[in-house]
C-alpha cells in the first residue's frame, strides 16, 4: 500500500498536474480548453481499462500465480519481491502511444513555442506550459499504468485469492 501511495504522488506531480492543470487554468479559449480536458480524461480512462485487461490476462494466462504464491497449509505466502520479478517476466507492457505518434508530438510541440511568440501580443508562459503538458501526457499514461498494475498485483490479487480459497494471504519480504 505504501508503494501505491508513492506511485500516486508521483503520478499526481508528473502526470496529472502538468497536463490537466494546463488545460484547467491556462488563459486559453474554451474551444481549446474543453477538448483538451476531454481528450486527457478519455485517454487516461482508456489506458486504465487497457492496462487492467492486460494485467488480468497475464494473471490468468501465465504461471504467475502458481510461482508467486506458496501454499503453506493454513495460509498462502506471497513474497512480494519474487512475485513482482515473476510478474515482470510474464507481463508484456504496452506503449501508450505508437512510436510515430510520439515522434510527431515531440516534433510539433517545440514549434508551438515559436508560434505562440509570433502570434501573441504579450509575453506569456503558455507556450512553455503547453510544451511541458504535451510531453508529460505519455509519462502520465505510463505512470497510471504502473499504478493500476501495482494495485492489481499487490492488493487486488491477494484479496481475491484470500476470498476464493478461504485462506489468509501473508505478504512477506
Amino acid at each position: 500500500m505504501v508503494i501505491l501511495v508513492g506511485l500516486f504522488a508521483t503520478y499526481y506531480l508528473f502526470g496529472f498536474s502538468f497536463y490537466f492543470y494546463f488545460f484547467m487554468f491556462s488563459p486559453i479559449s474554451a474551444y481549446l480548453k474543453w477538448p483538451g480536458l476531454i481528450v486527457g480524461i478519455t485517454l487516461t480512462a482508456f489506458w486504465i481499462v487497457i492496462t487492467r485487461r492486460n494485467v488480468l490476462k497475464t494473471i490468468h494466462a501465465t504461471p504467475f500465480v502458481k510461482q508467486a504464491f506458496e501454499d503453506w497449509g493454513d495460509h498462502f505466502g506471497y513474497r512480494i519481491q519474487k512475485g513482482v520479478k515473476v510478474f515482470e517476466r510474464c507481463y508484456k507492457e504496452l506503449n501508450p502511444f505508437p512510436q510515430f505518434l510520439m515522434y510527431m508530438v515531440y516534433g510539433i510541440a517545440p514549434f508551438y513555442l515559436i508560434l505562440n511568440r509570433l502570434l501573441s501580443s504579450t509575453f506569456g508562459s503558455t507556450g512553455v506550459l503547453f510544451f511541458v503538458a504535451a510531453l508529460s501526457m505519455p509519462m502520465s499514461l505510463w505512470l497510471i499504468g504502473v499504478l493500476v498494475r501495482g494495485y492489481l498485483v499487490m492488493v487486488a490479487l491477494p484479496l481475491r485469492i484470500q476470498k476464493e480459497q478461504h485462506k489468509r494471504v501473508v505478504v512477506m519480504e
